[in-house]
């Protein structure tokens, strides 16, 4: 049976390896919250965590509101839209 050996020098790589690999994928990890819609009833407003028109732009095939292209324009309204 042979022995896996590995020299100094190269232990030294590994080591520097792991630990930037192992000190970039937690940072990686977070993402921007996004903003959620607006639920306006009366004098009432209330914020909802949920992508309510997802579902008909699905339906629709395109991601239009009338000649209005949605597309992304920050990392906070990835799906181009803040309904209210």
């Amino acid at each position: 049976m042979e022995v896996f050996f590995v020299s100094f020098s190269m232990r030294k790589y590994i080591f520097l390896f792991l630990t930037i690999t192992v000190g970039i994928i937690p940072n990686d990890s977070f993402s921007t919250g996004q903003y959620g819609d607006r639920l306006i009833i009366g004098n009432d407003t209330s914020w909802i965590n949920s992508n309510t028109l997802e579902d008909y732009f699905k339906i629709k095939g395109e991601r239009t509101i009338g000649k209005l292209k949605l597309h992304v324009t920050c990392t906070a309204i990835w799906r181009g839209y803040v309904a209210t």
